[in-house]
């Protein structure tokens, strides 16, 4: 049992029941998500894309900077009363005004580094101003996932997802350019997260009580997370930074949304998991047996559910960019399919990350992102003055490998996990399917269309389901008996305590 009052099979069951609503209301964001981008892709050009994305790269440094990692500690720690929430939201406050400030002071730099990006300044301004009410938010937020009360975070996401659908494509058809981007996403965004958590059944009171103690621990536990996190942010925008500073805007618009697209695959297969599963992580740290299942169950879904979606993904690249975004993206195509390799293994690596902060050992995945910098930032520069984006993208599937290798050796200190186990079938299935799919493209004929993108997806996907059939068929009935039960025990919980 726990602090909150729950034990350990209490949070396996709402683990599990959490991240089916979490995957089915992912779902939702990520059509409505993906709709949105098809339509601003062809009424923008590549040029507003990179703007955007280099104003959010030195928003969110400062911000990622000034949060010092606090929301981890509040995920993670035992025992959280009101004065302790109170403290984490008068801090989560005064930081974002900090960084407000921040950019503020630094925004006659960005006029002298980029003159010929004049707008630049402006849209660093619009997103500091998001970000002070985006600390007003994130207490509030946290706690709901605390709570694993993850129905109502899927669903503001979902409702925010839909109010952007509406509102960025007919700011881009007005005529609003890049300001489409920042109000018709951003914007909406946050004000629908706003009215969610604070207008509509809060789950905590407003105050802006500090208990001076509580916020020592809150900020001495989080500068590992905030250390952390930074160098993933480098590691995540380096190469954003790069490419708009040595290659360009256009370059860094086709970068960015080669990366975007790419990222589609992992929003469906484990973003839905990440939050859910830290908490579960949090809640089991001191249950290696439980650990190390529910750890297990976790990186065995992503991995088979991203070696299918995301080898068709690669394989329908090229019809995917000319029949859905317009032929002014195509130069974007090899690069689109470098960065879905990416997308399929990172997932793991976040998995993992999120299993070493939950219990208490941030400082070992802040070691994993030393080395991952010190590959990356040299290879992102060689890599760029080589092969432009495609470079870059290779830097990037590179620092990933390095990552991966550092961090399951680390894992081992809490959980138990069998990599043969995780990697061979759905490895005898990738070779299954690419197999089949080379064999068909030898004989058919119409490469280029829309039905030859269909057949290569299936032409992949069949056997490679088949082949994880055959090998794990006992062990999917077992997974959804299981999870049968568990959904039956967690109603007749949930309605005897009602």
């Amino acid at each position: 049992m726990d602090d909150d009052g729950l034990s350990t099979r209490i949070v396996a069951r709402r683990t599990l029941s959490s991240s089916a609503f979490q995957i089915g209301a992912q779902a939702i964001t990520v059509v409505t998500g993906l709709t949105r981008s098809v339509i601003l892709a062809r009424l923008l050009m590549p040029q507003d894309f990179g703007l955007v994305a280099l104003a959010i790269i030195f928003s969110n440094l400062v911000w990622n900077t000034t949060t010092l990692g606090i929301d981890s500690r509040l995920l993670q720690r035992r025992g959280m009363d009101q004065l302790g929430l109170s403290t984490h939201l008068t801090l989560r406050i005064a930081l974002s005004l900090l960084a407000f400030l921040i950019l503020l002071a630094i925004t006659p730099l960005l006029r002298l580094a980029y003159p010929d990006q004049t707008d630049l300044p402006s849209v660093v301004m619009a997103y500091a101003a998001l970000n002070v009410l985006r600390g007003f938010n994130l207490t509030p937020f946290v706690l709901l996932k605390r709570r694993l009360a993850f129905r109502r975070v899927a669903l503001i996401g979902v409702v925010s997802s839909l109010a952007m659908l509406v509102v960025a494509p007919l700011l881009a058809r007005a005529g609003w350019g890049f300001w489409s981007l920042v109000v018709g996403e951003s914007v909406t965004g946050t004000l629908v997260s706003t009215v969610g958590l604070w207008l509509f059944r809060r789950p905590m009171r407003f105050s802006l009580k500090l208990d001076r103690a509580m916020a020592r621990d809150l900020i001495g536990f989080g500068k590992f997370v905030m250390v952390t996190h930074q160098l993933r942010f480098a590691l995540d925008r380096f190469d954003d930074f790069w490419a708009g500073t040595a290659l360009g805007q256009v370059s860094l618009g086709y970068y960015s949304k080669a990366y975007e697209f790419a990222t589609y695959p992992r929003r469906i297969i484990s973003r839905p998991l990440q939050e859910v599963f830290f908490t579960a992580y949090s809640r089991l740290q001191d249950d290696r047996l439980h650990l190390s299942k529910i750890f297990f169950r976790t990186n065995s879904y992503v991995v088979r559910l991203g070696f299918l979606l995301s080898p068709v993904l690669v394989l329908v690249a090229p019809e995917f960019v000319l029949y859905l975004l317009g032929e002014k993206w195509l130069p974007m195509v090899f690069t689109f399919q470098l960065m879905i390799v990416y997308s399929l293994f990172d997932p793991l690596l976040v998995t993992a990350g999120n299993l070493l902060t939950a219990c208490g050992a941030p400082q070992k995945m802040t070691r994993v992102r030393v080395a991952q910098l010190v590959f990356f930032v040299p290879a992102v520069v060689v890599g760029a003055a080589l092969w432009q984006i495609n470079g870059i993208a290779l830097a990037a599937d590179g620092m990933l490998l390095v990552g991966l290798l550092g961090v399951f050796r680390m894992t081992g200190a809490f959980v138990d996990i069998s990599l043969r186990k995780l990697f061979v079938a759905p490895t005898l299935g990738l070779a299954a399917g690419g197999s089949a799919f080379l064999l068909i493209s030898y004989f058919f004929q119409a490469q280029g269309s829309l039905l030859w993108a269909v057949v290569k997806g299936l032409a992949y996907a069949i056997p490679y389901l088949v082949v994880l059939l055959l090998l794990e068929w006992r062990d999917y009935q077992a997974m959804l008996q299981s999870a049968d039960n568990l959904f039956g025990l967690s109603r007749f919980v949930r309605r005897s305590a009602s």
